[in-house]
């Protein structure tokens, strides 16, 4: 009976870890006439961690710093006509939003595709789930733009889940927030590792225009330790404090180069904005940021 129960134990693992398995990343590339006529010009290109600098020329190490693992690099041709379809695998929905989000404008043209998306000029770039998706096209004219939505279509297909964006980008309050303005910091934010993987996002409220910024760590204490490592970048330390008085568990206020800055944790969460408007306007917004956490 043991052993019965060692055998199941074991294929369950093994189902688990076939289900934690990413799939090879050149089967979510375009095949032959999944696009009536447009059809693969060689073979689909691999290049691993290492190999990312033989294929960019320059700027790899900012996807190495959002979790680059490989990307699968695909010419798709029609007659006269080139379309390069590069899959970028980023580990991670935040790593796969990080890079994008760099690399997109607020006057972009978004589309419905992926998680997000947008089409400028003969480019077409998505993300979803742990891939950022990236078309060129080699002709500018209306087909061409019309065969890059249909190939980054199949991607998306190929790629199938993982159409929604980072769950943190949800605590941000709505009202003054900047349409496609969210980025991601992977390794740094205002200067310090301390504030790493934080989420921001621009607003304009009454007038006042500031960046808010959130991060999620594993606890309480972690999130306590972050605060004391960030405490000697300040300037003018506790400037602000009477803005957040009683607000969430611990309040950090001061100055570092942007302006002054408003840290307010609450659990395992930071929270803040700057440059923070010295009124009542960060009072405000900070507690309806907290309300969104939830208790």
């Amino acid at each position: 009976m043991k052993r019965h129960i060692s055998l199941l134990g074991c294929i369950l693992l093994l189902v688990i870890a076939a289900n934690a398995t990413p799939p090879d990343i050149r089967a979510l590339l375009p095949k032959n006439n999944e696009v009536k006529g447009w059809v693969r010009d060689g073979k689909p290109r691999v290049f691993s961690h290492d190999e990312l600098w033989e294929y960019i020329n320059g700027g790899a190490d900012v996807y190495l710093d959002y979790g680059f693992r490989k990307v699968a690099a695909v010419d798709m041709k029609n007659g006269s006509r080139t379309i390069t379809v590069d899959i970028y695998d980023m580990n991670k929905l935040e790593g796969a939003f990080g890079m994008y989000a760099r690399e997109r404008s607020p006057g972009y043209k978004f589309i419905k595709i992926g998680a997000e998306g947008y089409r400028e000029g003969v480019a077409l770039n998505f993300y979803q789930s742990r891939y950022y998706v990236k078309l060129t096209a080699f002709t500018d004219d209306a087909p061409t733009r019309k065969v890059l939505t249909r190939l980054a279509n199949v991607v998306s297909k190929n790629i199938g889940s993982g159409k929604k964006p980072p769950a943190l980008l949800s605590l941000f309050p709505p009202r003054g927030k900047k349409k496609h303005t969210e980025t991601y910091e992977a390794k740094r934010f205002l200067g310090s590792t301390a504030l790493r993987s934080s989420f921001t996002a621009k607003y304009n409220r009454k007038g006042a225009k500031f960046t808010a910024f959130v991060c999620r760590t594993k606890s309480s204490a972690r999130a306590r330790a972050r605060l004391n490592i960030f405490r000697p970048k300040l300037s003018d330390r506790g400037s602000l404090d009477k803005l957040v008085q009683n607000l969430g568990d611990q309040a950090l206020t001061g100055r570092v180069k942007s302006g002054d800055v408003v840290l307010v944790r609450k659990g395992a969460y930071i929270l803040g904005i700057v440059p923070a408007p010295g009124s009542k306007v960060t009072t405000a917004f900070m507690k309806s940021f907290l309300a969104r956490i939830g208790k």
